[in-house]
């Protein structure tokens, strides 16, 4: 499989842990409003880390809009999510905000008996120096905890209330390779209590992260990512999906 490396991708980011995408463009572009057309959303409680912007956004307005109760953990609430929270109410879009994917060990969810959906996104990419002898490995050890380990204190702290045959579904790339063979791990360790976990690619998209380069918006590929999410099962727990639909290899 073939990688690209954007320009505005330092070094250290593509080779330790960044979201770095394949050169697949997407086989068909789900909009918003159908994506989850078909899907048993009701009753859903859905939970997405990394919900300020980007993706992580715009799966809380898809599943908002697919009638699930939706918790969004943030660092900070963003102009996006408050619209949303104004729009849908407390009883539909909980922000859960001060969550650093560094730190967090404890994450208290408002009224939230179990959990169906867990969507582990957060991620981050710094810009740095690209000359080998001058980067700034500070800032290659800070991705790699955020991108490889966050979704691990995320998912830690919120396991006890997933629900039996529920699904936890963790956004990366093929150059997250310690996160993935940790989900692959986690998958296998709770495949005997029916809950699912899963990887997922969610393609070359226009976000900050990107500098708004990309095949596809933000909300296609929330939209393609929610349908690959619906289709998860115990059976193909472990695997690692584009958000276009193909299995991609380890």
């Amino acid at each position: 499989m073939r990688l690209r490396f954007l320009d505005t991708v330092p070094l250290c980011g593509c080779y330790c842990c960044c979201r770095c995408s394949t050169n697949r463009r997407p086989h068909s572009r789900l909009g918003p409003s159908n994506a989850l057309r078909g899907c048993n959303l009701m009753p859903a409680n859905v939970v997405v880390s990394g919900a300020a912007r980007g993706i992580g956004l715009e799966l809380v307005r898809l599943y908002l809009n697919g009638g699930a109760r939706v918790w969004a953990l943030c660092r900070s609430a963003s102009d996006g999510l408050l619209k949303l929270a104004g729009q849908f109410g407390q009883a539909r879009l909980q922000i859960v905000p001060g969550i650093d994917v560094r730190t967090c060990c404890d994450i208290r969810l408002e009224d939230c008996p179990s959990i169906d959906i867990l969507i582990n996104n957060a991620g981050i990419l710094r810009e740095g120096d690209r000359d080998f002898m001058t980067m700034n490995l500070d800032a290659i050890l800070e991705q790699i905890d955020v991108n490889a380990l966050g979704w691990v204190r995320v998912t830690r702290a919120l396991l006890p209330i997933v629900s039996p045959r529920g699904k936890i579904m963790n956004i990366t790339s093929r150059m997250g390779s310690i996160a993935d063979n940790t989900s692959v791990s986690l998958a296998l360790e709770l495949k005997p209590k029916g809950i699912c976990v899963g990887l997922l690619h969610p393609g070359y998209v226009q976000t900050d992260m990107t500098g708004g380069q990309g095949f596809v918006s933000a909300a296609e590929s929330a939209s393609m990512l929610a349908k690959r999410i619906d289709e998860y099962s115990i059976s193909s727990a472990g695997t690692f999906m584009h958000a276009n639909g193909e299995e991609l290899p380890w």
